[in-house]
């Protein structure tokens, strides 16, 4: 099992806090296995973000990374930081024109996980 965890800033989301979790639980491929909201900074302002941890089984990580840029241009964010166990990145909106930005993984809020193996 693969998992993947993001940080989606709320500042300038079209969606309510609301419809951003009934969004991200509802997508295609990706199971939600847990969220919380916290306060991170982005380019120095502070943000409510979700952190979210979910379960994923693709095995081209590169339809993970497209997947998570097109959810960063519906959620009018510039970026979404990603962190699978394969990598860590920006997901940039295809609409983001601005700075290169790099994954900082001081900034990241990362969720613990503790898998439990079904029995079935």
């Amino acid at each position: 099992m693969k998992t993947l965890q993001v940080n989606i800033g709320l500042n300038n989301n079209p969606l309510t806090n609301d419809e951003v979790i009934t969004y991200i639980a509802s997508l295609k491929g990706y199971r939600l296995m847990g969220y919380y909201l916290t306060v991170k900074t982005y380019k120095g302002v502070a943000e409510l973000t979700v952190v979210a941890v979910f379960q994923y089984k693709y095995n081209r990580q590169s339809k993970v990374l497209q997947d998570w840029e097109n959810i960063a241009s519906v959620m009018g964010q510039e970026c979404i930081a990603i962190s699978t166990d394969y990598f860590e990145a920006l997901a940039f909106s295809p609409s983001y024109t601005g700075k290169p930005l790099r994954f900082s993984p001081r900034q990241f809020e990362y969720m613990k996980v503790h898998i439990l193996q079904d029995t079935e």
